[in-house]
């Protein structure tokens, strides 16, 4: 087998405050064949390549020419000269002939060429040149995910509220409100079976910030070409954020985790650092959990409640945390405090708080005796346990954010 090549994608110093952005790379036939992220090569065989970075605000751009890859080599794209997203048509027309090969530079060269573009300037020009995109009408929903009613129709009948108009190109900002839930809903047809898609609404602000400029708010579109239509959140003010949703979108797990566990072990200094945001210190506990690097989150955790209490998922993270540390004293007591948040804005938080109420609530006697917890408290797992069950099999697993379908 002939040794692979590597393909580097490097921004100017200048972008560096953009983080890491997600890279992928197809053949000319438009299959996908390698993915990661920036100033990080990512081994492929010898071939021709092309090779597109998606920036903070979800535009994946394209180097304009393929990239002929040798064995052993390493090829350094840059940021000049990324065109937009390309066209089926073009990109169909593309597969069948042979484009011109890019000329592979290296590094130091590549440098002294290069010009720094302006990121908003590109994006204004990108969206001028897209044609017009349909938007989609829903509807707000408000209420508590637990709260007393027999099925999700009757909670629909409930709390319908305001219409919001998204589409995949202009955001919708929404203001967030504590203690109480918002959904998107809307209706499609999934399988011949006409649905009602809810989407949680999370928000986002700077952890330590105040003001004004600063109030809990959430950017939404919907993303393109996608059928349902499906719901694209992005944080207001933090692009480091908007990078690793981007993460999650591409799928580049690997070095999420690598940033995440990074970000968690500088511990509270992190969280105190000018525009941390709510949503960048969520998913970094997310992430650490999934990778099951927890040393440090029990502190994090402490500390991210002790700054944004009314944030739903942090007593979910806190439950799986002490849970799998064998804290189960712990655990149950943030599992208390869980039922009386509002809903998990990420769908593995309302996962964890399903599997740990069905775990507590299988305990025998005995050992049930042997945990902080009153009668009542028992009864109101049990309750709960009965809820999410009955919303479980509704759960869309495909999407990060909560986001169930319900048939009408």
């Amino acid at each position: 087998m002939s040794k692979p090549g590597q393909i580097l994608f490097t921004l100017p110093p200048e972008l560096s405050d953009l983080g890491r952005l997600p890279v992928r790379v197809r053949a000319h036939d438009g299959k996908l064949v390698g993915s990661g992220l920036t100033a990080g090569p990512i081994d492929v065989p010898a071939a021709k390549y092309r090779v597109s970075v998606m920036l903070p605000d979800g535009e994946e751009r394209f180097a304009p020419d393929l990239i002929a890859l040798k064995a052993g080599q390493m090829a350094e794209v840059g940021l000049s000269g990324l065109m937009s997203p390309v066209p089926v048509e073009e990109e169909q027309a593309m597969a069948g002939a042979e484009p011109p090969e890019a000329e592979v530079k290296s590094m130091p060269a590549l440098a002294m060429e290069e010009s720094a573009p302006n990121l908003a300037d590109m994006a204004l020009s990108a969206a001028a040149a897209l044609p017009d995109h349909q938007g989609f009408e829903m509807r707000i929903w408000r209420g508590h995910w637990l709260g007393e009613w027999s099925n999700p129709k009757d909670a629909l009948a409930q709390g319908l509220g305001e219409s919001v108009w998204l589409d995949p190109v202009s955001p919708t900002q929404l203001e967030g409100l504590d203690s109480v839930d918002q959904f998107f809903v809307y209706r499609h047809i999934r399988h011949d079976v006409p649905m009602i898609r809810m989407t949680i609404v999370p928000w986002d602000q700077c952890i330590v910030c105040v003001g004004d400029e600063h109030q809990p708010r959430i950017n939404a579109t919907l993303r393109e070409g996608v059928d349902p239509p499906t719901i694209r959140y992005r944080s207001v003010d933090d692009s480091e954020t908007n990078a690793l949703l981007n993460f999650l979108d591409a799928g580049v797990l690997g070095d999420m985790q690598q940033v995440s566990a990074g970000f968690i072990d500088q511990g509270r200094e992190a969280m105190l650092a000018a525009r941390v945001s709510l949503l960048r210190g969520l998913l970094g506990a997310y992430i650490s959990l999934r990778s099951n690097a927890i040393e440090r989150l029990g502190d994090w955790l402490e500390g991210f409640a002790e700054q944004a209490p009314g944030i739903p998922d942090i007593h979910a993270l806190q439950v799986e945390l002490y849970a799998r540390l064998g804290q189960h004293d712990r655990a149950v007591r943030a599992l208390v405090a869980a039922m009386g948040d509002d809903c998990p804005w990420f769908r593995a938080g309302l996962s964890y708080l399903l599997e740990r109420l069905r775990l507590y609530l299988d305990l025998d006697a005995e050992t049930r005796a042997s945990l902080p917890l009153s009668e009542d408290e028992w009864q109101h797992f049990a309750r709960a346990k009965a809820r999410i069950e009955a919303l479980a099999p509704y759960m869309i697993t495909s999407q990060t954010f909560a986001t169930f379908d319900i048939p009408e």
